[in-house]
């Protein structure tokens, strides 16, 4: 078992975790659903390529299971930022 990305949770030694965690993000976002596409953002190169690299990331049932069971669908939630930084966030006030 090794940690996975900075949590305190593990994931299987397995060959699929050894891609990079962004590889594995972006895998398992593709497998939700044959309506959800990964949208990626890279501002290098490098990155891109490291993103593309999900494409050839392959996960089983079992590799979902491991996944979801180190974080859970809810895991996360609430706001990116707080609210009074959400509001500076707001393009729709620029533009009036």
């Amino acid at each position: 078992m090794k940690h996975c990305s900075k949590s305190r949770t593990t994931c299987p030694d397995n060959a699929v975790f050894s891609n990079g965690t962004a590889q594995v993000a972006i895998a398992w976002v593709a497998r939700q659903g044959d309506d959800i596409i990964p949208f990626i953002g890279a501002r290098r190169r490098d990155r891109l390529a490291e993103a593309l690299g999900s494409l050839d990331v392959t996960l089983t049932a079992k590799d979902i299971a491991a996944i979801e069971l180190a974080v859970p669908k809810d895991a996360a939630a609430g706001a990116r930022y707080p609210d009074a930084a959400m509001a500076g966030l707001d393009s729709e006030r620029w533009f009036k």
